[in-house]
């Protein structure tokens, strides 16, 4: 039988860096999975390790932007911009580095 560990909300806001709250928003939005135990929901550790990976990766767009995809960071400033890759007049999308 498999030994799952479960975690309290504070345990997983604690791991995360997150509030209570934010943890609350993703559970609803993005129906983390949960179990119910007597009045109080549980974290599998697994599921928390997951998206303490997944915020990492977030958190780091735009690093993975400049550097992988070669967008200078002045471009990333959250106004439009010539496109980086067609040189198109206005249409570049600074904050999610988009074309349109």
């Amino acid at each position: 039988m498999l030994n799952v560990e479960f975690l309290t909300k504070e345990q997983v806001c604690k791991m995360l860096q997150i509030s209570p709250r934010t943890l609350d928003l993703w559970r609803s939005r993005d129906g983390l999975p949960t179990v119910k135990i007597g009045n109080v929901c549980r974290f599998k550790r697994l599921t928390a390790e997951n998206m303490k990976k997944a915020v990492v990766v977030v958190g780091r767009g735009m690093d993975v932007l400049r550097d992988v995809a070669g967008i200078p960071v002045e471009l990333l400033d959250g106004r439009h911009h010539p496109c980086p890759n067609c040189g198109g007049k206005d249409r570049f999308g600074g904050v999610y580095g988009r074309h349109e």
